[in-house]
């Protein structure tokens, strides 16, 4: 054992001489760069304004067969429903009686509380963008 260990006391000058003296002199391998992330935003919420002054049947287009259509008189509402929320869109008669257009809608909870309508249109378009 006395004898193992002298040798390595022994070689360790030999083997410091194998090392480069100066570190300036070593070769300098450049730092590897990586492209930094892009930071995509999320895509713009859909305007439910945008939704005003169509046809029920321009907005069926858009978002599907609604859940219930109830129509009295010279109005008539359409009620989507998705995963998250419901949608209520309530379209008027024109002054012509030539058609129903789109004049006002809400969106809500499954409590009934008030939400953004176009977190609600957005979950509830197809493409979930769209408008």
């Amino acid at each position: 054992m006395k004898n193992s260990l002298l040798c390595v006391f022994l070689l360790m000058p030999a083997l410091a001489a194998c090392a480069p003296s100066d570190v300036e002199h070593a070769a300098e391998v450049p730092p590897i760069m990586m492209d930094a992330p892009m930071e995509t935003s999320p895509p713009p919420l859909p305007d439910p304004e945008k939704l005003k002054g169509l046809s029920p049947a321009a907005v069926q287009a858009l978002m599907g067969v609604p859940e219930l259509v109830h129509r009295a008189n010279h109005a008539q509402t359409m009620l989507f429903r998705g995963k998250a929320c419901v949608l209520d869109l309530y379209f008027y008669e024109d002054v012509t009686g030539e058609g129903f257009a789109l004049k006002w809608y809400e969106a809500r909870n499954f409590k009934g509380n008030a939400i953004e309508a176009a977190l609600c249109v957005q979950a509830l378009l197809p493409d979930g963008q769209g408008l």
